[in-house]
């Protein structure tokens, strides 16, 4: 039976934050990200097999920018093999938001 999951995260830092992990047998999520800022932002959004990493080869949107009229962003319909990672980094502090959510199974 699949279970609710849903994770947020404030990227406080320009360091690369991890925002979820899928379950032990992995699941299909959908990632939010909103500009809570006002300004200008870009984020980098990737999937890794380690917590708080950013890879080339797992990056789902890159130096996006992130529109600043609050609307939130999605990507819908990533699946993650068991205990993967969706990790994040924006290009400031405190000015984006990401959520992770979906089911594991």
């Amino acid at each position: 039976m699949a279970t609710v999951k849903r994770s947020s995260v404030a990227l406080t830092t320009t360091d690369a934050t991890e925002v979820g992990q899928a379950g032990a047998s992995g699941g299909a999520y959908n990632i939010h990200v909103v500009n809570i800022s006002g300004s200008s932002a870009t984020v980098t959004v990737a999937v890794n097999s380690s917590s708080a990493t950013i890879a080339d080869a797992g990056t789902l949107m890159k130096d996006y920018t992130v529109p600043s009229s609050g609307n939130p962003t999605v990507i819908k319909g990533i699946v993650l093999v068991a205990n993967e990672y969706v990790n994040a980094e924006a290009n400031g502090a405190n000015k984006v938001v990401v959520t992770m959510s979906g089911y594991d199974q």
